[in-house]
């Protein structure tokens, strides 16, 4: 075989391992997975068939809009149908007084199923054997009645609507529509007692409220009136206080009046720099407008068209133009006149203007006290006036409450916010048992844990891993590289051994595992290996012990070896883990095995140059495990030998054989790695001091001590045993 370069290897689980353990026990397997199927199969047609009812309600509200009674938001409140509300509602359903009303309308404790002691069953006893159930007479015939009741039933509500369904199981299908459908009409009249209940205490409540609201009311608009009357507060349109009225149109007239003022004013300025400027008159409104100024207008005209007309026929100095003239001057002087008159008149108006200005002020100030005076007591009034107004609208508010409460007692329509839109039915078949799918689900997972236990027990062993080489290593084969602990305080004694008789050759099926403590031995013939007793032949008895450390002694020196290898091949062969320990002085079991006797092994773990996981290389046969002798030597004996003693107690409890080959090794020697209780074998290939050697183990308190030689069939398949 190749060899190994590197020190370190990793580990990998075989899955192929794996499932070929597991395909060689299908057998059990099956087994137990049928005799599950036929348990789950017995079980479930000893149970009676049950059967369920199904029936839906919609929370809604129900209410006419001619019964509605009216709210602030003029509409239906949203919070008494959100999801919260819906889940209240499934609770009340599944609510003790809903189950007790329904127990007592269908009268339960009568029938067969509510009315016996306890509903037996075989699953039942076990549990209150077990104490994890309690004994059902303990408990009185209504809670054992109501607890076998609402254990039968379920309510949910359907995701994302108002629509709620409740469910109920029992062994008579009649029985189980009946409940269902009871259920569903308790919940409804429950749900109209509420009702009715509630107004009927709205009445009780609101009826002293509304008397004491009464007299708290009068009491509040006596006090308006008397404090309105004994304050003096006139109250003038649109309820407001008269002195704020008055002041608020005087106000308004001062203004008039000033603005009049003002224009009065500038009409006299006006007329004023005309007459100073002795500019023309037309341009001043009120003189345009004055009825003599326009006939004065009119006959000022005449004349000039006159004085124009005989101007074409007259000299300038003829008295009748001169005349005409006299009266044209005449007129003007007397339309100035008349504007001097009109300008007296407007600035007459004026004063009277600024007097009665002067008259608003004054009445002004007198009003703005009273206002203040008013309005200081006018808080006062708004504080009582807004108590009235109060008890007022609360008085108003629960006579209109009581009235709605007070007609709805009297009536019989009471609709409640739900209804029923789905009854219970009939049903015509069992939801459970089930008896095929549950059969063929209890053998699935039969089969499952049933592989899953094998897998676990190889896990355990150390038979599901295998090494692996990194990348760069000389050998493609993988390593071993099982964690175990250096435990030396756990020891497995060795069994006793039967005794052995001489053999020759030994057939295929004399590698049987027998049962512990019966060892079959094989037919042999030849004259030259009748006092053998063969390799199959030990292995055989070995396997009889079950775990055992076994020391192999090669008096013979290497050439002894092939005695060790062969049955280091045998065991594993029965599929038993096998770690073989080279102790030889030359290595030579490493060399046929591993092909390389330059590893780290168990020298180089002793000297503290490698770990326990280097030195374990797996072979080419399954099962088994090769440490090699190593290549360096311990500095200090005392702890080698003390880590050697660690490593062969680990050794010994991860695997079920623990193999050592100690070559030619003395008493001395092979004290160390092994106890009085071990079985020493005793390889006769190349030696005559075989039975010698045994002879002096025994006299130093090995009594577990065998001597054999592989037969001729055996050392000829020596050449195909680790290739």
């Amino acid at each position: 075989m190749a060899g190994h370069n590197e020190l370190t290897r990793d580990v990998d689980i075989d899955i192929g391992g794996l499932f070929s353990n597991i395909w060689k026990r299908k057998r059990l397997i099956l087994f137990l997975s049928a005799l599950a199927g036929v348990a789950i199969f017995i079980a479930m047609n000893s149970i009676s068939p049950r059967y369920k009812s199904t029936a839906q309600l919609i929370i809604e509200p129900r209410e006419s809009r001619f019964t509605r009674v009216q709210q602030q938001n003029g509409g239906v409140n949203a919070n008494e149908f959100d999801a919260a509300a819906v889940l209240s509602q499934v609770q009340i359903i599944l609510s003790d007084d809903i189950a007790l009303n329904t127990i007592k309308r269908l009268d339960l404790a009568g029938t067969s199923e509510f009315g016996n002691s306890k509903e037996g069953s075989l699953l039942t006893d076990l549990f209150i054997s077990a104490g994890i159930m309690s004994e059902p007479l303990e408990i009185s015939p209504g809670e054992r009645i109501l607890k076998t009741f609402k254990s039968r039933l379920q309510g949910y509500s359907i995701d994302s609507s108002r629509v709620i369904e409740l469910t109920f199981w029992a062994k008579d299908r009649n029985l189980a529509k009946e409940v269902t459908n009871t259920i569903a009409d308790e919940y409804l009249l429950l749900q109209k007692r509420s009702k009715l209940e509630t107004d009927s205490d709205a009445t009780k409540f609101l009826e002293p409220e509304i008397a004491a609201l009464r007299i708290k009311l009068r009491s509040a608009e006596a006090k308006v009136a008397a404090f309105r009357s004994n304050s003096d507060i006139s109250i003038g349109n649109n309820n407001a206080l008269l002195a704020t009225q008055q002041l608020s149109e005087l106000s308004t007239e001062l203004s008039r009046v000033r603005s009049q003022a003002s224009a009065a004013d500038a009409k006299v300025q006006s007329i004023r720099t005309i007459l100073q400027t002795g500019a023309s008159i037309d341009a001043i409104p009120e003189v345009a407008a004055s009825p003599l100024i326009q006939r004065l207008r009119e006959r000022q005209v005449q004349l000039q068209a006159q004085i124009s007309e005989l101007s074409t026929t007259l000299l300038p100095g003829h008295p009748r133009l001169q005349g005409l003239k006299s009266q044209m001057s005449g007129f003007q002087k007397q339309i100035r006149r008349e504007t001097r008159g009109i300008l007296a008149s407007l600035e007459g108006n004026v004063t009277i203007v600024r007097n009665q200005e002067q008259s608003l002020l004054r009445e002004l100030s007198r009003l703005k006290a009273e206002a203040a005076r008013v309005g200081e007591a006018e808080v006062e009034l708004r504080a009582l006036e807004r108590e009235a107004t109060s008890e007022r609208e609360l008085l108003q508010t629960y006579m209109t409450k009581f009235r709605e409460a007070a007609g709805r007692q009297s009536n019989e329509y009471l609709p409640v916010n739900a209804r029923i839109i789905s009854r219970g039915y009939l049903p015509t078949e069992s939801f459970y048992p089930k008896t095929v799918p549950y059969t063929i689900a209890g053998a699935t997972v039969a089969a499952i844990l049933s592989m899953v236990g094998i897998l676990v027990m190889a896990l355990i062993s150390g038979k599901a891993f295998v090494a692996v080489n990194r990348p760069g290593t000389s050998r493609s084969e993988e390593n071993d590289h099982t964690q175990m602990s250096f435990n030396a305080t756990s020891q497995q004694p060795v069994n006793e051994i039967a005794p052995l008789r001489p053999i020759d050759n030994a057939t295929q099926s004399d590698l049987a595992t027998p049962q512990p403590g019966e060892v079959k031995y094989p037919q042999v013939s030849g004259e030259e290996n009748k006092n053998n007793i063969s390799v199959s032949l030990a292995a055989q008895a070995i396997l009889g012990m079950g775990k055992v450390r076994i020391a192999v002694v090669s008096p013979g020196g290497d050439e002894g070896s092939v005695s060790t290898w062969l049955l280091a091949e045998t065991l594993a062969k029965a599929e038993k883990t096998v770690a073989l320990m080279d102790m030889t002085g030359s290595g030579i079991t490493t060399r046929q095995f591993l092909g390389d006797n330059s590893l780290p092994g168990i020298w180089d773990m002793l000297a503290g140059s490698a770990e326990f996981t280097q030195i374990i290389n797996k072979s080419k046969i399954p099962y088994l495990s090769i440490l090699p002798v190593g290549t360096s030597r311990p500095a200090d004996a005392n702890l080698a030998l003390e880590r050697l003693t660690h490593l062969v107690d680990a050794l010994t409890e991860g695997y079920d054989y623990l193999l050592i080959d100690c070559g030619m090794a003395d008493l001395n020697g092979l004290s160390n790695v092994v106890r009085k209780d071990s079985l020493i074998l005793i390889s006769k290939v190349g030696t005559s001091m075989a039975k010698t050697i045994e002879d002096e183990l025994i006299n130093n308190g090995y009594g577990e001590t065998i001597t054999f030689h592989p037969s001729r069939k055996e050392m000829e398949s020596l050449d195909n045993l680790a290739a």
